[in-house]
């Protein structure tokens, strides 16, 4: 059978599996505000990287296919200059994902997230720079759209589908990424006990970043 991200293995093929940080949250209501936050980390970084999957499957890929041809919608330089970033996002924000779920399969009370955040920090300067290029992306679309009608058709097309969202939509997904880390690492940390080994991992996450602005 295969899994969606963040499920784990189940004998039933009747229900879907459940997710691998389904468990958390139900305990001490102490430790229990700390894993609900875990959780809601979790729920909200599978949507993020599923919506980015979606966006490469169905938008940035056919793109820079039909870039490639005699007949481009777009050329390839546009294709690059608005979409480069994005499969880069969806592969490190995937190997984020895959390693927290990882700890969570064993998770134990005593267990942090901060050393897997302060690994990953570092690189999320692929984030500054979309964040910086976003408005001139958002541009370049209007433009593309008014010069190319078959860009335009496919952008209409794309916003007919009701299983996927609007190129603008996905594109504002990685700006929208990075505060809510914020706000949900500094809750994660107002809910460990300052003597708990992941009250200092979450501190310095922010100061390993490369841009204490966004972390």
């Amino acid at each position: 059978m295969s899994l969606l991200p963040g499920y784990c293995d189940s004998d039933s093929d009747d229900s879907p599996p459940p997710k691998v940080w389904a468990r958390l949250g139900h305990g001490d209501e102490a430790v229990a505000k700390r894993e609900r936050v875990l959780a809601e980390i979790m729920d909200t970084e599978e949507a993020y990287i599923n919506d980015l999957k979606k966006f490469i499957q169905f938008v940035i890929d056919p793109l820079d296919i039909q870039s490639q041809t005699s007949v481009p919608i777009i050329p390839a330089e546009d294709v690059k200059f608005i979409f480069a970033t994005i499969p880069l996002v969806y592969d490190l924000n995937k190997k984020l994902f895959d390693l927290l779920c990882q700890r969570i399969e064993r998770w134990e009370i005593s267990d942090n997230i901060g050393d897997i955040f302060s690994q990953f920090a570092p690189m999320l300067k692929m984030y500054i720079a979309f964040v910086s290029n976003y408005g001139q992306s958002v541009k370049r679309i209007a433009q593309l759209k008014k010069e190319r009608p078959w860009f335009a058709s496919f952008v209409n097309h794309i916003g007919t589908n009701t299983a996927i969202r609007g190129i603008e939509s996905y594109l504002i997904l990685p700006v929208q990424r990075l505060p809510r880390y914020v706000l949900l690492l500094r809750e994660m940390r107002k809910h460990t006990p300052s003597n708990h080994d992941d009250y200092a991992l979450l501190g310095t996450v922010r100061s390993s970043s490369p841009s204490r602005s966004c972390l």
